[in-house]
């Protein structure tokens, strides 16, 4: 049977317990400055969508926050295509992997997944995307680090394969 060293449980007591199930951070509804980390094209029962993975997320005290947050956006609805674009400060007919890096503000929602890995959880929800505006947050988009493939988050209601 399995068990930590004496070092390691020491070190898995003193840190922060992941959200709710499936290793996803669950944060509190509101505005979070967000960087995108990229763009992946998936194929769902509704056809073709693209997944926008945001990180590096600062709540409006200019914390910032553990957790990414995922939204898949169907290729039909255009409205909400339009929002990221014009969050990212791009034109539809810009290549995503400009956009990558770039800052917008992801709106946050909390909700009961009603179906996926996560059913019957509460999760984040990516309800609007809008600019960013570096006068309007707490800490200086500049020096914040590079991402890390480690952490946790909510596509929609389903959480990323966690990376332990």
């Amino acid at each position: 049977m399995p068990k930590l060293s004496k070092k390691a449980a020491k070190e898995v007591e003193k840190a922060e317990a992941w959200g709710v199930g499936g290793g996803g951070y669950l944060l509190p509804e509101g505005r979070y400055a967000a960087r995108l980390k990229a763009v992946t094209v998936g194929q769902g029962p509704k056809g073709e969508y693209w997944a926008f993975e945001w990180s590096k997320l600062h709540n409006e005290d200019g914390e910032e926050q553990r957790g990414r947050q995922w939204d898949n956006v169907s290729l039909g609805v255009k409205g909400k295509l339009a929002q990221v674009f014009q969050g990212l400060g791009y034109s539809p007919d810009s290549d995503t992997d400009e956009m990558i890096g770039e800052w917008a503000v992801i709106h946050l929602a909390q909700e009961v997944a009603t179906q996926g890995k996560r059913a019957g959880n509460t999760v984040n929800r990516i309800v609007g995307v809008t600019e960013f505006d570096p006068d309007e947050w707490d800490f200086d988009p500049d020096e914040v680090g590079e991402d890390e493939d480690r952490s946790g988050g909510a596509a929609n209601g389903e959480s990323a394969d966690d990376d332990f």
